[in-house]
């Protein structure tokens, strides 16, 4: 990085970290050399470095806010997302919420051990858009030792479906209280407030963070 800077004295270098520092612990010390530097979630966010999201490339023309008939998830298997997902499906049988959840491995072995929720078949996209929409929520569930909002939080919102997130970052968006929940707050028994959403706001929201914005916010000058 030094050489590249003694080469290129009037260059701008931009970094942007979409996986945890505390996965790749030594880039916090490379971000260091960059004139500008972001990151995907909050808790990476002092000593300089800004906020952003990671990109979503879902296109929004007509936007319809869905009913919220139930929760629906589809991820890849771990044994952590299944007891979670065990223990979420007991929470929404005591609420009476209809809860439907996937996840794929492409081992029979697990799928023969853990029973009918496991799959292992890839669905389709068109299908999983489907099932996002007849349930009108959907249940943003990341990995575990990352804590900021994942591209399905905005293409669910994209698509006129409520999100269920485990991402703490999404208090940032308090003013989406009707379309947003954190994972804390359902587990204390609370739901998404009955004011309908205003669909151009949503739109406006869902905008900023499209890939195109999002290249913009890194690149505007200061």
């Amino acid at each position: 990085m030094n050489l590249l800077r003694e080469r290129n004295p009037n260059a701008k270098l931009y970094f942007y970290q979409w996986d945890s520092f505390n996965i790749y612990k030594d880039e916090r010390e490379i971000s260091k050399h960059f004139d500008r530097v972001f990151s995907f979630q909050l808790c990476d966010c002092k000593d300089g470095v800004k906020y952003l999201p990671n990109p979503h490339f879902s296109e929004v023309k007509e936007l319809e806010v869905k009913l919220k008939n139930g929760i629906y998830y589809i991820g890849i298997f771990t044994i952590q997302r299944y007891r979670t997902l065990n223990s979420i499906a007991k929470t929404c049988k005591e609420r009476n919420i209809e809860f439907k959840w996937e996840l794929y491995s492409n081992n029979f072995l697990i799928k023969f051990i853990f029973g009918k929720n496991i799959i292992n078949r890839k669905v389709s996209a068109e299908k999983i858009v489907t099932l996002y929409k007849d349930f009108g929520v959907v249940l943003d569930l990341g990995q575990s030792n990352q804590s900021g909002v994942t591209q399905r939080f905005f293409e669910s919102l994209s698509l006129g479906c409520s999100v269920i997130s485990f991402s703490p970052d999404v208090s940032k968006f308090q003013n989406m209280s009707n379309m947003v929940l954190t994972y804390k707050s359902f587990r204390k028994g609370k739901w998404f407030d009955d004011q309908k959403a205003e669909t151009e706001k949503l739109k406006e929201f869902i905008s900023k963070y499209h890939i195109d914005n999002w290249i913009n916010e890194i690149f505007k000058k200061d």
